[in-house]
């Protein structure tokens, strides 16, 4: 069995690459601890409780075909990427499955930043825990000289924005138009004169794009599930078998499914 680990900045990108490996790709997730493999029991902490149960809203999460295993695990930013990484690769080092552990993906925001610059920030994290990532050579070296692959993938891949980018894209292409248009317009009423102290509260102009975006979804998403949390929408109503035809136009989602793809499946 090959082994991965996805490392994502918060929920809602967990909850995108969750959906879209089960819908995507055809993965199940484990639901009880007792049949997971050795290497996921390493890696649970405290998780779960007694009895053994695996859920949906519990971390870290686990998911497998017959020869592929995953976990997905939540840094809670990304400025402890790094420290979650490290805390993986200890537990990989001490198994006797290295071997079969064939990489580790990270999976970030782009925000106001190049992908040199993620790459920069990234680097200095990596050095203050004796870490060196090989953004050529797609690997990275801890101080026992264990290297293992290491992909890292930025949303949006083009322009600037967070996640939330790409989920209004797809929301766009999916919803019905009423509902999209009328997120629209809540963001363009925001934009008005009168609601100039709230956007300067969330930071610069750029800023301001950014968390329009998050404002703009998380209405779509309690229309769509009122009593739900936007990571349920995502995989309930968003990222769907029936609309995986029409998500597979939009370039940003493309782009992460191949590249999922490529790196897991193939």
């Amino acid at each position: 069995m090959k082994y991965y680990a996805i490392i994502v900045e918060g929920r809602t990108d967990s909850a995108l690459i969750e959906a879209m490996l089960e819908k995507g790709f055809g993965f199940k997730a484990y639901t009880n601890k007792k049949d997971l493999p050795d290497i996921f029991v390493q890696m649970m902490g405290k998780y779960p409780q007694q009895t053994g149960e695996l859920k949906p809203t519990g971390f870290p999460l686990f998911y497998h075909t017959e020869k592929i295993g995953i976990t997905i695990r939540i840094a809670n930013g990304n400025t402890k990427i790094a420290a979650t990484l490290e805390g993986l690769i200890n537990i990989i080092e001490n198994c006797d499955i290295l071997e079969d552990f064939k990489g580790f993906i990270i999976i970030t925001d782009k925000d106001n930043k190049s992908q040199e610059k993620i790459i920069t920030e990234l680097n200095e994290q990596f050095n203050k825990l004796d870490l060196n990532f090989s953004s050529e050579k797609n690997s990275i070296t801890n101080e026992s000289n264990i290297n293992i692959h290491l992909w890292l993938y930025v949303i949006p891949q083009n322009g600037q924005g967070a996640i939330e980018k790409l989920l209004l894209s797809c929301a766009e292409e999916i919803c019905e138009d009423n509902i999209y248009s009328l997120s629209k317009e809540v963001r363009n009423k925001l934009n008005e004169n009168c609601f100039n102290t709230i956007r300067q509260s969330w930071g610069t102009k750029q800023v301001q794009n950014f968390y329009a975006d998050k404002v703009q979804f998380g209405i779509i998403s309690t229309i769509l599930k009122p009593d739900k949390t936007i990571a349920m929408t995502i995989r309930d109503k968003i990222i769907k078998k029936d609309s995986l035809t029409k998500l597979q136009k939009i370039e940003e989602y493309h782009l992460l499914y191949e590249f999922l793809k490529n790196r897991i499946i193939i």
